[in-house]
């Protein structure tokens, strides 16, 4: 069934880009192009379906082709409403893929400034200068238009500009005295995933700067490109970027810091608490928190 999906939506993204495409929507004769009608053309049951995922199913859960194992969700009781068999890589197929994983160049940070988004200019990646893949993200079956991209141009332009480096100091640190944070924290990544992460941030440890592309959506929200290595990401990829070009904090920087400081430990609910009373907690706290004192730090 995912084959026969998949072949629909070719089919729907070709059609999507015919200029007539939204006019068509609201052409009742148009929903023959709807997945149900073109399931009932290819005349597919669902017996047929299910027939071809369990072939497909045992001929990867056993002998040498065995990639999958199984193991039950909830009660061990099939007759239970919330019993499940569940699939999950094998140890030996999972470390072929960890061996063998490759990541695509576009998931991740650019070395050189992206490309400039500019009439008849596509930018971001340098790539797309021939994909020539537009700025928005989405769904491409609406209407909608931007009334003004010159401002859409120049915010990305300049959001793509601004240079980004590894936070070293807390890389050194994950990697070795501060192992424990990863494992006391409350990351929602798979355990290949934060090793990837931390592979990812080592390779660009050396370097001085790299840029993020950044694209929107209908809406005009900005979401950057990169998978890894980006701000917008997890707590762990997330933590592990700062700006290249820093400035030292003034009065009013440090004054949001330690409110942000107080929030993200959150003490006895203390990221609750009106901001003085935060502030005051990171002053009580600063040199355990300075010298990242470790019974201070996973204490919640």
């Amino acid at each position: 069934m995912t084959i026969i999906k998949d072949a629909y939506m070719r089919l729907y993204q070709n059609l999507s880009n015919n200029e007539n495409f939204v006019d068509k929507m609201n052409d009742p004769l148009f929903y023959l192009y709807s997945f149900d009608n073109f399931i009932r053309y290819l005349e597919i049951k669902s017996f047929d379906s299910a027939s071809i995922g369990t072939f497909f199913l045992s001929f990867f859960m056993n002998g040498d082709t065995q990639i999958f194992d199984t193991y039950f969700s909830g009660d061990s009781d099939k007759d239970d409403s919330n019993f499940r068999y569940m699939l999950k890589y094998t140890d030996e197929h999972l470390g072929k893929l960890e061996e063998e994983f490759k990541i695509r160049p576009m998931s991740m940070p650019m070395l050189c400034k992206p490309g400039e988004w500019g009439i008849n200019k596509y930018g971001g990646y340098l790539t797309n200068k021939i994909v020539k893949e537009g700025f928005t993200i989405g769904t491409k079956v609406h209407a909608h238009k931007f009334t003004n991209e010159n401002i859409i141009y120049e915010t990305l332009n300049n959001l793509n500009s601004i240079p980004f480096q590894v936070n070293n100091l807390l890389l050194g640190y994950l990697k070795g005295e501060g192992k424990y944070l990863i494992k006391k924290s409350n990351i929602d990544l798979e355990p290949l995933a934060i090793k990837r992460t931390l592979k990812i941030a080592e390779f660009f440890s050396d370097v001085d700067k790299f840029y993020l592309p950044h694209s929107v959506d209908l809406r005009s929200r900005i979401y950057c490109n990169p998978y890894y290595l980006n701000y917008q990401s997890d707590s762990l990829n997330s933590s592990l970027v700062q700006f290249s070009d820093g400035k030292a904090l003034d009065e009013n920087g440090l004054y949001y810091l330690y409110i942000y400081g107080a929030n993200i430990h959150g003490e006895n609910g203390i990221g609750k608490l009106e901001y003085s009373k935060r502030i005051d907690w990171v002053t009580k706290n600063k040199d355990k928190i300075l010298k990242l004192d470790r019974k201070f730090i996973i204490l919640k």
